[in-house]
């Protein structure tokens, strides 16, 4: 059998962001046989940290970035990354970093090891971005969209965010009994960016009893705490639920 191709997957944590069961997925669907593959966060909280290490792969807890400022002690304070990639002799980086930091994408290759990012979000409002684009031997873009990010950068694809269609086979849900009522379900980290204020709005202007939202989220952020005072200030604390994480 021919070497297999170790693969990194970077991610800040398994706690605040979606993209935490994306990785889950690649590392537990990812065929073995032709990939070794490791896991780096900087920190083991959140509950679903604990479904990361049922997968049995190695997970390591580590900063793979750093401050980028000073830049003459810039490649100094990147060595703890670059040895660790030289001893657990990494082939593939894959970033799911959501930040335009660039310094992961710099250790990658002053050690000679290939770097790709997937871009997760729609921003796109600093040079710090193109820096680490540029840095980057290949981007995984999620929509048709992010590729106006990139029109020099031949070395892209679009994968977008799919399902397991085994997993969601309808035929493992039972659907409750027809009633009059709609029920919306929003599940986001709750941020100003998820935009979760368009949803009450729309509700408040439809004027719907029916219609009711259930809100999936951390419930104790500053943006909760705006989005509890807005339903509160638009009378609909009847219709609209925050559930907690």
């Amino acid at each position: 059998m021919p070497e297999r191709i170790h693969i990194l997957l970077t991610i800040p944590n398994f706690d605040t962001a979606g993209s935490g069961k994306v990785v889950y997925d690649l590392a537990n669907k990812i065929n073995t046989d032709k990939f070794e593959v490791s896991i780096m966060c900087r920190t083991d909280s959140g509950a679903f940290f604990e479904e990361i290490k049922k997968i049995g792969l190695p997970v390591y807890i580590q900063d793979f970035s750093t401050e980028m400022r000073p830049y003459l002690s810039l490649r100094k304070r990147l060595k703890p990354f670059r040895t660790f990639l030289k001893e657990k002799q990494v082939d593939i980086v894959h970033s799911w970093n959501w930040s335009s930091d660039w310094t992961e994408a710099l250790a990658c290759r002053l050690s000679g090891v290939k770097f790709i990012y997937t871009k997760k979000s729609m921003s796109w409002g600093n040079r710090h971005w193109k820096i680490r684009s540029f840095f980057s031997h290949h981007i995984i873009t999620l929509n048709t969209d992010m590729r106006n990010f990139f029109p020099k950068k031949k070395n892209q694809s679009l994968i977008p965010l799919g399902l397991d269609e085994n997993y969601y086979d309808p035929a493992h849900f039972t659907r409750n009994k027809p009633t009059q009522d709609f029920k919306l379900i929003t599940v986001a980290n709750l941020v100003p960016v998820k935009r979760i204020e368009t949803i009450i709005g729309a509700l408040s202007h439809l004027n719907d009893l029916s219609i009711s939202l259930d809100i999936v989220g951390d419930k104790n952020t500053a943006y909760a705490s705006e989005l509890k005072q807005l339903v509160k200030e638009l009378e609909l604390s009847e219709q609209v639920n925050f559930l907690g994480k």
